[in-house]
């Protein structure tokens, strides 16, 4: 898979906004594209108007879709022979790839009208009937068109890696993050009683991306003005900086971000020195999560209350700040900060980019995608219990009394202060029983007392008392 490169900027050509239009869009989610136009047989516009528009997109792509089979192929035709004429217009060089996925009954015509200026891609109508939608393999065409396109850009040595991924896979190159939604899918088929979804994010050098699967429908958000290395400086330029300063626990000013970004983006493949650099980037890290959740959060109406990040389980990060912490509860405790969790939540990191992996070996075999999760794909780093609520009267007063119980029939307990975390110190793989009761005025799903029995990972199990929403102190508070 591949995340190098910028965004494929592409057309979208179809009949209806809110049919094929719409199915297009969804298609597009999991790939670096940027949309430059979009045309319509209701826009309005001329067919000189619609040439103008797709010449001034300079686009990498044109996506047709619209009609369903055996419907409308008239009023496709008529977008189809404007996108033929601008491409005869274009400069050779600057022709894009066209993927047609609309009537199937006008393919080979479409090819016809296409093939003599541009590379066609043709998959099985997006929208063969007004209420069915099947993006499977116009997704898969996708992840060719992306192939094409990277063989074409200068980038040492591409061109040899796509020909060798084409001899063993037959789809080439697959971008990253249409293989990771690929697999968010596939797992969300999987989900355990009481999750709402899937959620996986992750935050690269260039690109973030989180992709959640909710009700089977998955969705993504993909930024390629967020990341940790080569676009540290729009990152700090789309975050507010006075949110990423208030993670810090040592006093640094607006300009001591913005010279640490200057000289991260001289050679941004190079990690932390120091652990002031460290903690620098782990707390961007967490407003690049941050953001991403706020902007996905309108795909999430239906299915959380209050606004209030959902039930998903499992949450699955990558990215090495992420990922690579000094220790296990060092990432557990930055996802908490991050998602701000609620309630109980199974935490795990793919330190190995293993989703976007098996997710896009499974175009081809998915069994073995299967065989490889199960034999642990992911690293399960715990199950979190995340307190809403503060806690009421005296603050010395408990907001967790915890009781662990092992297999062995020892007890353990423990009791947390508000505003304390504490990662039980258990062997990964443990299965134990946990009853947590709730002080006055905190909650966890909503009840006072829960009982579960879990198992525990790399990071043991945490259980968060700091309450929700989160109330950091002032800095001439913190320690040093």
């Amino acid at each position: 898979t591949s995340s190098a490169s910028r965004p494929l900027r592409a057309v979208l050509v179809g009949l209806i906004t809110e049919v094929s239009l719409a199915s297009a869009r969804h298609a597009l989610n999991g790939t670096y594209i940027e949309v430059a136009a979009i045309l319509s047989i209701s826009d309005g516009r001329t067919e000189e108007e619609r040439i103008n528009a797709i010449m001034k997109a300079k686009p990498d792509l044109v996506f047709i879709s619209g009609g369903t089979d055996g419907g409308n192929q008239d009023s496709v035709l008529e977008l189809t022979r404007a996108t033929a004429m601008a491409l005869m217009l274009l400069p050779d060089d600057e022709r894009p790839n066209v993927l047609y996925a609309g009537n199937e009954l006008l393919a080979n015509t479409v090819v016809g009208m296409l093939q003599d200026h541009a590379s066609v891609f043709v998959a099985p109508n997006v929208r063969p009937d007004v209420h069915e939608e099947k993006l499977g393999t116009a997704r898969m065409e996708l992840a060719n068109v992306y192939s094409n396109f990277m063989t074409a850009q200068p980038v040492g040595g591409f061109d040899q890696v796509t020909s060798l991924a084409s001899e063993l896979s037959g789809i080439g190159i697959v971008p990253t993050a249409q293989g990771i939604a690929n697999m968010v899918r596939f797992l969300g088929e999987l989900l355990q009683k009481g999750s709402a979804g899937v959620l996986h994010v992750d935050i690269g050098s260039t690109t973030s991306t989180l992709v959640t699967s909710l009700d089977k429908q998955v969705n993504s958000t993909i930024r390629s003005d967020l990341g940790l290395g080569h676009s540290l400086l729009t990152t700090l330029a789309v975050l507010n900086i006075e949110q990423v300063l208030r993670w810090l626990p040592f006093s640094a000013t607006e300009d001591d971000l913005w010279n640490y970004a200057y000289n991260k983006i001289l050679m941004p493949s190079t990690i932390p020195q120091t652990m002031r650099d460290l903690m620098i980037e782990q707390a961007i890290a967490r407003e690049i999560v941050r953001h991403l959740v706020n902007g996905a959060r309108a795909s999430w109406h239906h299915a959380s209350k209050d606004g209030k990040l959902p039930a998903f389980r499992p949450i699955i990060v990558a990215g090495a700040t992420l990922t690579d912490a000094p220790h296990p509860g060092i990432t557990a405790m930055l996802m908490l900060d991050a998602f701000e969790l609620e309630g109980v939540h199974n935490l795990y990191v793919d330190p190995y980019a293993m989703i976007a992996l098996l997710g896009a070996i499974a175009y081809t075999d998915p069994t073995v995608t299967v065989q490889a999760f199960e034999h642990n794909g992911l690293v399960n780093l715990g199950t979190a219990f995340c307190a809403t609520g503060r806690v009421r009267g005296r603050s010395q007063r408990p907001a967790m009394k915890i009781q662990i119980t092992l297999e062995s029939g020892r007890t353990v307990e423990k009791k947390l202060l508000p505003g304390e975390i504490w990662a039980a110190p258990l062997s990964s793989g443990q299965e134990v029983q946990v009853v947590v009761r709730m002080g006055r005025g905190m909650r966890i799903n909503g009840k006072r007392r829960i009982k579960q029995i879990v198992t525990a990972g790399s990071a043991g199990l945490v259980f968060d008392a700091r309450g929700r929403p989160l109330n950091l102190p002032a800095l001439r508070r913190r320690p040093a």
